[in-house]
């Protein structure tokens, strides 16, 4: 390398988290805000959307009683008794919603900048006993979902599940 200096990124720890029954906000009501909530959802934590609107996909979601809806705009005081914060809106709320959730001291997922996010979503993985989390330090989605996709043949073609 000539005179480049190699970006750092941060690492983050895999943690497995017990979220049954644990109040997650997710703040936006789009399809990346749908997704989240629904993993979410999947892994016992109960799940209140905060929008103005909600997508077709998000609507899914609640009607699904995945998700509960506050038909409202973000503000601080939503994030009160809050577990753990995810923002999946537009770059302004989810700015807001990260310096909210730092103040609170607020484990928060930013979908838009890792920079402002505690905690990042993984690829999940998993059947029966076997749960597996896969993310990247640099963010590279592509390589992360291949990878995951590779384990999931090479684990679940093996064992015939």
């Amino acid at each position: 390398m000539t005179g480049m200096a190699k970006e750092k990124h941060t690492q983050y720890f895999p943690l497995f988290v017990n979220l049954t029954g644990r109040r997650v906000t997710v703040v936006g009501g789009g399809a990346a805000a749908a997704g989240r909530a629904a993993r979410l959802a999947d892994f016992g934590a109960n799940v209140r959307i905060i929008a103005p609107r909600l997508s077709l996909e998000a609507q899914r979601v609640v009607r699904q009683k995945k998700a509960s809806w506050l038909r409202a705009c973000f503000s601080p005081a939503l994030l009160e008794g809050s577990d753990l914060a995810v923002a999946a809106d537009c770059r302004a709320v989810n700015r807001a919603v990260a310096e909210a959730a730092k103040s609170m001291s607020l484990l928060c997922s930013v979908e838009d900048s890792r920079g402002e996010s505690s905690f990042i979503f993984p690829h999940t993985l998993g059947r029966g006993p076997v749960i597996a989390g896969f993310a990247s330090s640099d963010g590279d989605s592509a390589a992360v979902r291949h990878f995951v996709q590779w384990v999931a043949n090479l684990y679940f073609d093996k064992n015939n599940k």
